[in-house]
């Protein structure tokens, strides 16, 4: 039974990584999310280690979502930001996604501002879709409407066909 088994040494090291952050965000006896995000950041600078490929990064966060830790699921994704790493874009969506069903609207759209103030293009037509949608479920149509003239206009062409059911559904 020993040989289907393998040994720590034919584990690839990214796998191990992999299953360590993964046990962490998703156990409540774990680390903060944060503290496990500056541990990366420490050990980047360590050992010379370019920290601008966000994949490790959007694991941790999506990890965070998927067990219902949000507020460090909202820190890891200020930390990125700051020091310049592009989330990948359904990672933004996502977190935006679970931020509106937990009502917390105002804290998904100011991640949304944060971003785009910074001059980030990760977002898109979905992105536009949920903060849309939030803005009609809270009545605020104008702010709606801005978001879209916001987006471009090639943002706007992928996202006509919503926001005119949208704007049907709103007028029920």
């Amino acid at each position: 039974m020993k040989a289907l088994l393998p040994s720590s040494s034919q584990i690839p090291p990214w796998l191990i990584t992999r299953r360590h952050l993964c046990t962490c965000s998703t156990s409540y006896s774990g680390p903060y999310a944060n503290v496990v995000f500056n541990g990366l950041v420490n050990c980047g600078k360590a050992i010379d280690f370019e920290l601008k490929n966000p994949h490790v990064f959007n694991f941790l966060i999506n990890s965070c979502v998927k067990a219902g830790r949000l507020n460090d699921a909202i820190d890891c994704f200020n930390g990125i930001l700051e020091r310049g790493i592009m989330p990948c874009v359904p990672i933004v969506n996502k977190l935006l996604k679970t931020l509106v069903r937990q009502d917390m609207i105002g804290v998904a759209r100011d991640l949304y501002t944060d971003v785009v103030s910074r001059g980030i293009d990760s977002y898109d037509c979905g992105t536009v879709r949920i903060l849309m949608s939030a803005c009609v479920r809270e009545g605020k149509m104008e702010e709606s409407v801005k978001l879209f003239e916001e987006g471009g206009l090639s943002l706007m062409q992928d996202c006509i066909d919503f926001v005119f059911t949208l704007l049907v559904k709103s007028t029920i």
